[in-house]
This record gives structure tokens, sequence and C-alpha cells, in this order.
């Protein structure tokens, strides 16, 4: 959800990002998500620019995944993470954009552009109608809103497709995704096994989200 900031810039920028928002959202309803592409702005007023992952992008995620703390790669993988192996790039460059999505949050830095987040789903084998998410987003841009606006261009592309179900599982001391989700009314279903919390919610909820955000 887009917060609302305090001076009339910022006010401005939030509102433009709003609009941005659901413009991209509805683009994404009508036209092929690899072109997806929208400006926002996060809680500290700076600005983003979310777009669909593209070929091009292995060098840059390879940035992005070094530049998490061990926490945070801990976080995202689940496990002590030191590289990122080609096929785990693989799996978010070279998709279809129909069983798998991924979205990147980027900004320009010294020239260069750099992903501060990702966001991707995966639509299950067994189910056309369900799929895992999964974000990360550099310790950097944490506590931005950040998470909260790649989780919303997500879930517009994926309700557009007709998914109706989703799924994230998220260690259980990650108390930022886990945070994030209840805030944003998308964690209401939830079961924990072995320090993994499962989170389920419905495509009514997404709405709601989509609606509020």
């Amino acid at each position: 959800m887009l917060p609302a900031l305090g001076d009339r810039r910022r006010s401005h920028q939030s509102s433009t990002a709003q609009d941005s928002t659901a413009s991209a959202t509805v683009g994404g309803r009508e036209n092929d998500p690899r072109s997806y592409f929208a400006c926002a702005v996060t809680r500290d007023g700076g600005v983003v620019e979310i777009r669909a992952v593209r070929p091009d992008d292995t060098g840059r995620l390879c940035e992005h995944f070094c530049s998490l703390s061990p926490t945070s790669a801990y976080f995202r993988f689940f496990s002590p993470k030191r590289r990122v192996s080609e096929r785990e790039l693989a799996s978010l460059t070279d998709i279809d954009f129909v069983r798998k999505v991924t979205l990147v949050a980027t900004v320009c830095s010294t020239g260069a552009e750099r992903i501060v987040g990702l966001a991707q789903y995966v639509v299950d084998d067994n189910c056309r109608q369900r799929a895992q998410l999964a974000c990360s987003v550099v310790d950097a841009y944490q506590g931005r809103g950040l998470g909260t606006l790649l989780m919303g261009h997500l879930l517009g592309i994926a309700r557009a497709r007709g998914v109706v179900e989703f799924v994230a599982d998220v260690l259980s001391d990650n108390h930022t995704m886990l945070g994030l989700l209840t805030k944003s009314g998308l964690a209401t279903h939830r079961s924990t096994q072995a320090r993994v919390v499962h989170v389920t919610f419905s495509d009514a909820e997404a709405d709601r989200f989509l609606t509020a955000a």
C-alpha cells in the first residue's frame, strides 16, 4: 500500500505512484507481462522503476544477491548462501511469463541500473490457478515499503491471468516478510512446520489488497 507522505511534493509523488500502479496493473491485464513497466514511490519518497525481468539482467541479479546480508540471503534461500548458481539465475531470467513471472525494482546508481528488489510467482504444475510467491529486497532498501509495492504489481499480473490462490513459505524468524503479509491482510491463513510458516490467501484477499494499494 502506498503511504500517505507529509509535504506537498511527496504527496504529489505518492498520488503519481498510485496512478502509475493502477495504470500498470491495467496494462498487465491487456498486454504481455514481459513488457511490464511502472514507476513507483517508496515510503521515504524515493522513486523506483518496477519492470519485467530481462535476459540481460543476469549480472544485475548477481549483484543484487551479493548485496544481501547473510541474514537476508538466508531468509530468501532458507540456507546460508554465498553465491547464486547459474541455474538459480536462469530460474529468474529464462522464463515464459506464463507459468513464471519475475518483476524487479531498479534504481540508477552511479550511472548504472541496479536491482534493489525482486518478486516472482510460479504457477503450480498441478493447479494452474495457484501460484507460489517469493520476494527479496536489498538491506539498504528494506523498511521503505518496496516489498509491498512489488507484491502489489505482481499480484495484479497474477490476478489478471486467472490465479485465484497464492502460497508463500516464510521462515518463522523472518519477521519483516511476515509483517508485510500480515499488515497487507494477506496472512490470514497460516500453519507452521519445522520453523517454516506456510501462508495461503485467496483471490478475494488479493483483490482487497490491490483495491487498498
